[in-house]
């Protein structure tokens, strides 16, 4: 999220407020992969409006959402695809690796 902050009108501390318990999988409980929620936040930012009840506009929203979780290159919402794929790449303690 703090990639698009200056975009949607964050400061850098209120981006990584806002996105922080949605790492690792939610809160590190491997779950909804935290890049899609941010994905999803930022895509509210964008293009909600702010207006409870707007049809129009949530249908807008939901529509982008689904788009981009439909190109999610991992191909599962759920984080397991991104860290079978990032283990092999990435040693905690080296950075990045090929193994």
């Amino acid at each position: 999220m703090c990639t698009f902050a200056d975009e949607l009108g964050l400061d850098e501390a209120t981006a990584l407020k806002i996105s922080l318990p949605f790492g690792g999988g939610m809160g590190r409980m491997r779950e909804v992969c935290g890049c899609v929620s941010g994905m999803l936040m930022v895509c509210g930012l964008k293009y909600a409006n702010g207006v409870a009840g707007d049809k129009n506009c949530k249908d807008k929203c939901y529509a982008v959402s689904q788009e981009l979780a439909g190109e999610f290159k991992y191909g599962s919402l759920k984080p397991e695809k991104y860290f079978e794929f990032n283990e092999k790449l990435v040693d905690s303690d080296r950075g990045l690796v090929a193994k």
